[in-house]
């Protein structure tokens, strides 16, 4: 079973037994509070007999009396069907029942019960139930007053409230009750586990579709710079002796010239091929050290010749923390990738708030859309090769430095030109260093 199967099931579960639980207290404090109401109800019941109906004495009914008997019945049973008349002795036995003959099991009272329910202890009081001999019910009681002249204790009035007939009907009424609240309640629970069991399930699926995918491109860029890697290898050694063959060439109209600035173009593309494969394996810069930002941006743009110049006042003092040969690297690539296209480029360092901002600005005609739209959204050119308009590939010398800015907790982003015209500018951002 999967994940999400067990933890649907398993909450299923608790939900289940959390609601027979619920089920079975509500039942019990229902139950409760109505043995309470009906025992505060008909709390005085047995001494109002006892006052008004001189048919029950002491310890016996008077059995001659058979009018004041039958209307004490019919009262009774209009009050509560269920009700059962007993007399007892001081010590608790039965005397007498009103009602029919044999109908008695359990003759010994437990007066433990009487005697809390007279302290007035809090309802509901159960006592034992003489016609079934065991159970106990809901009980009124009341003392018989001494009569004069006779030596014997009195007994007490033993009136059982929730007797067979009561039970009966009671019964009846709750099991349906039961049956409907716990249909409700199963209902419920069954169309709420559903719920959360297809939500649960759905998170799950959808985590471990994103967990696959995630692991798949993992995967997928490691055989990418592992290819690229290897690659790159395999080309240096043969295209170095190629340059050397070409060098021994005479020189025929150019032909010479033409084809040793083709050889270094593809030896620079399987260098730059070589070192985004080792920047993308790396997942931070293993070299870390406070230098100088603006030492390092004028000494590289002054190895650029006339034709690159760094505009605007002179840099303050900046430091930021990492690799300098990474980022002299990225710098003199995005000069590299500027003079390819203009004649003029302007290097320009600036702090903006916690962040070096090194813009490269040039004359040409512009980023191409698709790699300005990458650059700003800041999403990665490791997918190369880009197209160029030209034909064959580019984008290699900004794809190293993207990797370098982000390794250094920074960016490389297209930015505006300063005078609005036409051209590019990139800004590669890096953290200030700050002690």
């Amino acid at each position: 079973m999967s994940f999400a199967g067990r933890l649907t099931l398993t909450f299923a579960l608790l939900l289940a037994a959390f609601g027979t639980a619920m089920l079975t207290l509500g039942a019990h404090v229902a139950a409760e509070r109505e043995a309470a109401a009906l025992q505060t109800l008909s709390a005085g019941l047995a001494r109002h007999v006892v006052e008004h109906w001189p048919v029950v004495r002491a310890t016996h009914v008077d059995a001659t009396d058979t009018g004041s008997r039958e209307r004490l019945i019919e009262m009774l049973m209009t009050v509560n069907p269920g009700i059962q008349v007993y007399t007892l002795d001081a010590q608790g036995q039965v005397v007498t029942y009103l009602g029919p003959p044999g109908m008695v099991r359990e003759h010994q009272v437990s007066l433990e019960a009487i005697q809390r329910f007279l302290a007035g202890a809090p309802l509901p009081v159960r006592g034992t139930d003489p016609m079934t001999g065991h159970g106990t019910r809901l009980f009124s009681a009341a003392m018989f007053p001494p009569t004069p002249g006779e030596s014997a204790a009195p007994g007490y009035l033993y009136i059982v409230l929730d007797g067979v007939v009561r039970r009966d009907a009671a019964g009846a009424v709750q099991n349906h009750g039961l049956a409907y609240v716990g249909t409700t309640l199963a209902l419920g629970v069954v169309g709420l586990t559903l719920a959360l069991g297809a939500w649960a399930f759905a998170r799950q699926a959808h985590a471990e579709r994103e967990l696959i995918r995630a692991e798949r491109e993992r995967e997928l860029a490691a055989t990418h710079r592992e290819h690229m890697a290897q690659l790159a290898h395999d080309l240096r050694t043969p295209l170095t002796a190629l340059h050397g063959l070409l060098e021994a060439l005479p020189e025929d109209e150019g032909v010479r010239s033409r084809a040793l600035a083709q050889s270094n173009r593809v030896r620079r593309l399987t260098q730059q091929l070589f070192e985004l494969a080792a920047l993308e394996a790396m997942q931070e810069v293993t070299q870390r050290a406070p230098f100088a930002l603006d030492e390092l941006v004028s000494d590289t743009v002054q190895k650029f010749g006339s034709g690159v110049r760094l505009d605007g006042p002179a840099p303050p003092r900046i430091e930021v923390q990492g690799d300098w040969q990474l980022v002299e690297r990225a710098l003199s690539n995005l000069i590299e990738n500027a003079l390819r296209y203009a004649k003029h480029v302007r290097v320009t360092l600036t702090q903006e708030g916690g962040d070096a901002c090194i813009r490269v600005e040039d004359d040409g005609p512009g980023l191409p859309e698709g790699l300005a739209a990458r650059l700003s959204a800041g999403a990665s050119l490791r997918g190369l090769p880009l197209p160029r308009a030209g034909g064959g590939i580019g984008g290699l010398g900004l794809a190293i430095a993207q990797r370098v800015a982000i390794l250094h907790g920074g960016r490389l982003a297209p930015l505006p030109t300063a005078s609005g015209s036409a051209g590019a500018c990139l800004g590669l951002a890096l953290p200030v260093y700050r002690e």
